[in-house]
């Protein structure tokens, strides 16, 4: 139960409230400030258009801190508005030790959670049947609505690629 700093385990509540929120087709034009997040990313362009699902592949196999900036700023406006609605639904999910302060994962000592917290998170999360299947995907490309990009994700998560045990993949 001792709160820690979650880095990108913040992105599996993301990644929560964009499937339960929005569809999936639905086109995300990327911002400026998305486009120029730093840390791992899936190399968005300012203006490129681009699919909820296809940013949630960048969100979950690459871990893309651009793609969750991008998904927040869709989904609610804002990161702040984006942040709340994830503290709002932590609350509804009984995570007593968490709290978030972005939708990336960024360190920050009011971003973090707890083990039993983030065991009870990934339970819920687990459920979504998109979610649970984009994290088993190991390498994907995904492009823009036009086209004109190409973006090539690889797992992040390297206990995929384990030739004895068959892990199924979240974070």
């Amino acid at each position: 139960h001792d709160r820690l700093q979650i880095a990108s385990l913040t992105k599996l509540m993301t990644a929560t409230i964009i499937v339960e929120e929005n569809n999936l087709d639905e086109i995300v034009t990327v911002s400026t400030t998305a486009a120029q997040e730093t840390g791992s990313t899936m190399y968005l362009v300012p203006g490129e258009t681009i699919t909820v699902q296809n940013l949630l592949y960048g969100l979950i196999v690459h871990s893309s801190n651009d793609a969750a900036l991008a998904l927040a700023e869709h989904n609610a406006g804002n990161t702040d508005a984006f942040v709340e609605k994830m503290n709002n639904k932590a609350l509804a999910l009984g995570l007593l030790n968490t709290h978030f302060s972005n939708p990336i994962g960024l360190d920050n000592k009011n971003n973090y959670s707890s083990a039993y917290d983030l065991a009870k998170l990934s339970q819920y999360v687990y459920q979504k049947k998109l979610i649970k299947e984009i994290a088993a995907t190991q390498k994907i490309s995904v492009t823009s609505s036009d086209n004109k990009y190409t973006h090539k994700l690889e797992s992040t998560n390297e206990l995929l690629d384990n030739q004895f045990i068959k892990f199924k993949g979240l974070k």
